[in-house]
């Protein structure tokens, strides 16, 4: 009987953690996920790249992805690339807080009126995400641009 209960703790925790590391979508005409970059050893060294793929306004959401002996995530890039100059409006990225939007924070904010290209980067230890804070991307696209917004992040 003990068994089966922690048999089926188990497969609680599985399906729990498959829901958790499910994509919040990005609008209708968007195409986002993840891919492994670099497989290191051992797995907290493993390097993974958010895209989101696009031509309306980008409205993302790369939520925390706790896994497996890993506490958090260290943003390494945010890159976005535009079809064209982008026109009026902010790109926006924002640690979206499980304490509060008190606690809310703008990493990057840029006027994309003349941006076709745009490339931050981030030190070792500079931008830590703990499992509970999603990273939130905004931009009013009015040009109708298409766009390629690349995060690239390690797991810790």
């Amino acid at each position: 009987m003990k068994l089966l209960k922690y048999f089926l703790v188990l497969v609680i925790f599985t399906l729990v953690s498959f829901i958790t590391f499910t994509y919040a979508l990005p609008p209708d005409d968007a195409v986002a996920g993840t891919t492994t970059i670099i497989q290191g050893d051992p797995q907290i060294q493993v390097t993974q790249q958010y895209y989101v793929t696009g031509s309306g306004n980008i409205a993302a959401t790369m939520p925390a992805m706790p896994t497996n002996n890993v506490s958090s995530i260290e943003l390494v890039s945010i890159r976005l690339h535009l079809s064209a100059a982008g026109g009026a409006n902010n790109f926006t990225a924002t640690l979206d807080s499980h304490l509060g939007a008190v606690y809310d924070t703008i990493l990057l904010t840029q006027d994309m009126t003349s941006v076709t290209d745009l490339f931050q980067t981030y030190l070792p230890e500079e931008a830590i995400l703990d499992n509970d804070t999603d990273l939130v991307f905004a931009w009013t696209n009015g040009s109708g641009r298409t766009y390629g917004l690349e995060v690239i992040y390690k797991f810790r």
